[in-house]
């Protein structure tokens, strides 16, 4: 099997190695794509130790978060937590972004998290994952991501406070993020309708629970709806039904355990509580029209 499809968690060394780049420092990537992106390197679902940060400069970019599908434009910038399961879809001709991945360990170092810890809440947020900016807020936060660019790149032993420096841009970049998501986030969250609210509570009980729990009744009690107020609030606001959206991410999780060639199919249906490997292959066609075998079958290909 291709070992790029064996392996379901990716550190930030594995996504610099697939994009054939360097990494300059330890538990951090910045990336400048000033030029055209042609074709984008992984589009399997997977998940990853670390969290990122995107700035579309020109062209689009559909990325699928937990389930939900985004759609990026020009001045449009994306945070992603770790362990969620992202999906590079596709991305237009004409497609050029900024960058940068981290690791919990390296925004530490910053210092970031002292008597700041509210510049960092962006990536907590389950409200807006992604915020379209203005031309004017786009540049200030393309200025910061040049200037960490630049130092990360030209980074080396000779300077006496390179790792110091580098550091302290981070932190530049990650305030002025931090400030712009502020600025969006306290405004939506005064319009969320509680449909949406709803929407946003079944996500995370969903996400921490969709392995051992996979039905609407589970979820609609711990909400204190009914399942059928539940599944119509989904459909209005997400365009699938609870029970489709269960599915959907058990399906997920299958596929990211499926790519990994040391995990038997017995053990796959083992890991999301299926009773045994017969009723774990009956619901996998049954949702993909696929086999789990036939699913590892194209990854080989």
């Amino acid at each position: 099997m291709n070992t790029d499809h064996s392996i379901q968690f990716r550190t930030i060394s594995d996504m610099v190695t697939i994009f054939g780049e360097n990494l300059k420092t330890e538990g951090l990537h910045v990336f400048v794509k000033d030029e055209i992106v042609e074709e984008i390197p992984i589009t399997y679902p997977f998940r990853s130790d670390h969290f990122s940060i995107m700035l579309i400069l020109s062209g689009e970019m559909t990325v699928k978060l937990n389930l939900i599908n985004y759609t990026l434009k020009a001045n449009t910038i994306l945070a992603i937590p770790p362990n969620t399961v992202r999906q590079f879809v596709d991305c237009s001709e004409h497609m050029n972004l900024f960058g940068v991945s981290f690791t919990s360990d390296y925004a530490m170092s910053s210092g970031i998290h002292r008597g700041n810890m509210d510049s960092f809440d962006f990536f907590a947020s389950k409200i807006v994952p992604t915020i379209e900016l203005t031309e004017e807020e786009s540049g200030v936060i393309q200025n910061a991501f040049r200037l960490l660019y630049d130092k990360n790149s030209n980074a080396g032993p000779n300077h006496p406070y390179n790792e110091e420096i580098v550091l302290h841009t981070f932190c530049i970049l990650l305030f002025e993020i931090g400030a712009i998501f502020f600025k969006y986030t306290a405004h939506i969250k005064t319009k969320l309708t509680r449909k949406e609210e709803l929407s946003g509570k079944f996500l995370k009980l969903l996400n921490d629970h969709f392995k051992e729990q996979r039905s609407v009744q589970y979820y609609a009690e711990l909400l204190f709806v009914t399942p059928k107020h539940l599944s119509q609030s989904i459909k209005d606001t997400m365009g699938k039904t609870a029970g489709e959206m269960i599915d959907e991410m058990v399906i997920t999780e299958a596929r990211i355990l499926l790519f990994n060639a040391s995990l038997s199919i017995a053990q796959v249906a083992e890991m999301l509580y299926f009773s045994d490997q017969f009723f774990f292959s009956k619901f996998f066609k049954k949702i993909t029209g696929q086999s789990p075998s036939e699913f590892r079958k194209t990854c080989e290909q």
